[in-house]
């Protein structure tokens, strides 16, 4: 007589859909009534357009709405974005299609045995009877409606069980494991997990994705749930605090900036006291502790390479210990990379690339959904020459830090009439604190900035500037940088205001007023401004006529 197992899928869980999803008896009431809330939202919505489909099965909005109540509720997700839900959908499609393929099958004695399993624990088990009428009741569907839905879906179900146990078998069968459903080999379970997530890229030819803006919803679902979190789901910003084409390019000097979140920054007296044999500074400031197998944990979660696929970008900025296999960073501040998702659209690969701002900066980043998450794949600077909102604010901020770093004055109506100590300046009061941080230099004991540092941070704020590193004051053909212990620093006490704006298209004529630290007027200054989607380049700086 064959042994009578309690169904998988227990009725409580509805199957949304024949999910296959282990639930609890103790879930409570208020979760079932939330989905079936959602299952008659579903149902009853009118415009729900078509997001994907899988050999001519289209998956809705309202479906992926559904997945997502699932994968919260039913899961103990704390949250799910739509990707997620939609590689949900797609995936269990793939497995259907995978299973056939292997010649697996499903017997009308199959499916009878289970949905009677089901009845009888609904007939038996008060809990889980309870709990699956609160979801009828608000789905608005009987009892009997639910289980001939459950008739129509547990074939899927079915055989998607019988796909796991086959890939199972195989890869215990190969590895010398012993095969079974309770307490499996984890890593059985890790193969079944690469290997159905695989299955997106195995028929990727079948899979139709329908270009799209990301709905307000989804965006600020990416601001509130995806992104700017505390904890580990911190690294998340992090991974947008350089730029890169491709991931492998990513700069882990700036990803690994403020640690790894979650982990203990624990260092012993012994490396402080070899840290500090290579920087005295390390008596004084932060010390950051990171070490490759974190590294290497974090890239492969959200980039899917491990540190030795990476460029090793960053990594000369920071000390390493052999005795510890650690890398260290010394530094007292905190880089902050919080953004604000604009919008998104999902392309025609299913990726989706978000357009975002980051500390004044608007950059776009590319990421391709998993199951559980998303994978980065490139975060570009949005530099295309368009025009753009320019607030008041934001010229007041960059006027008066022009101010502050030049309290001599800077005027000029051509970039190419700016000296190298001038360009040098602007480089100072414009680059990214890590980036300066990152080219302390042991051996000189100093800051030494190369020449494509310098010019990648001009290029963003002026065009048809010349700057030959040779004739800058403070350069060492020794290190072939300009070298320095000073770094920032810049006074305060300058601003500007009274602001008079006329604008052309992108570009800004601005009339200022700038003022000392007791506010009395210094001088009136006409700036030209030409706005972009990343930012301002500043075309000249004139005395007004008036």
């Amino acid at each position: 007589m064959r042994k009578k197992i309690i169904p998988i899928i227990l009725a409580a869980a509805l199957l949304l859909a024949g999910l296959g999803i282990y639930v609890s008896a103790n879930r409570s009431r208020t979760q079932m009534q939330l989905t079936g809330q959602t299952y008659a939202e579903a149902s009853g919505r009118t415009d729900d357009p078509v997001i994907a489909a899988f050999k001519g099965t289209e998956i809705r909005q309202s479906r992926i709405d559904y997945e997502k109540q699932i994968m919260t509720v039913m899961e103990g997700r704390t949250t799910a974005g739509d990707a997620q839900a939609l590689n949900r959908r797609l995936r269990n499609l793939a497995m259907l299609e995978e299973a056939e393929r292997r010649g697996l099958t499903v017997t009308q004695e199959e499916v009878n045995y289970e949905l009677n399993g089901q009845r009888q624990l609904y007939a038996d088990e008060e809990g889980v009877r309870e709990m699956l009428d609160d979801y009828c009741e608000n789905a608005g569907i009987t009892i009997e409606q639910h289980f001939s839905m459950q008739e129509e879906l547990m074939p899927h179900y079915i055989l998607r069980q019988k796909l796991r146990d086959a890939l199972g078998q195989e890869y215990c069968a190969q590895h010398g494991l012993e095969f079974t459903r309770v307490n499996p080999p984890q890593e059985m379970l890790d193969y079944l997990s690469r290997y159905l997530e695989g299955l997106l890229d195995t028929y990727r030819a079948d899979i139709t994705y329908y270009p799209g803006e990301l709905s307000a919803e989804q965006i600020a679902w990416f601001n509130h749930d995806y992104f700017n979190l505390d904890g580990e789901a911190g690294v998340r910003n992090m991974m947008l605090s350089s730029t890169y084409q491709d991931v492998r390019d990513i700069d882990l000097y700036r990803l690994f900036y403020n640690g790894v979140p979650g982990t203990a920054n624990d260092i012993s007296k012994e490396e402080r006291d070899a840290l500090y044999a290579l920087d005295t500074s390390a008596e004084h400031l932060d010390l950051i502790k990171v070490t490759p197998q974190q590294m290497d944990d974090v890239l492969q979660t959200y980039a899917g390479i491990g540190l030795a696929q990476t460029a090793m970008r960053g990594l000369d900025g920071m000390h390493y210990l052999e005795r510890y296999d650690a890398y260290y960073m010394i530094h007292s501040d905190y880089l902050d990379a919080r953004c604000k998702v604009l919008s998104g659209l999902r392309t025609e690969d299913g990726r989706l690339i978000l357009r975002y701002q980051l500390c004044g900066g608007q950059y776009e980043v590319t990421l391709k959904p998993t199951e559980t998450d998303f994978l980065f794949v490139s975060n570009v600077d949005t530099a295309a020459k368009d025009t753009a909102e320019a607030p008041d604010a934001d010229f007041k901020t960059i006027l008066s830090s022009l101010e502050i770093a030049y309290p001599e004055g800077l005027y000029f109506e051509d970039a190419s009439e700016l000296t190298e100590a001038e360009l040098y300046t602007s480089f100072q009061l414009f680059a990214h604190e890590a980036d300066r941080l990152q080219c302390w230099n042991e051996s000189a004991q100093a800051y030494c900035y190369p020449n494509e540092l310098i010019c990648a941070t001009l290029d963003r704020y002026y065009e048809g500037y010349i700057y030959r590193i040779e004739d800058d004051p403070l350069y060492d053909p020794q290190y072939e940088a300009v070298v320095t212990t000073a770094i920032g620093g810049f006074g305060g006490g300058y601003s500007v205001d009274d602001l008079e704006i006329r604008s052309n298209g992108a570009e800004y004529t601005i009339k200022g007023t700038v003022r000392d630290g007791n506010g009395r007027e210094i001088a009136r200054k006409e700036y030209v401004l030409d706005a972009y989607d990343g930012g301002y380049t500043i075309r000249a700086i004139r005395p007004c006529a008036d």
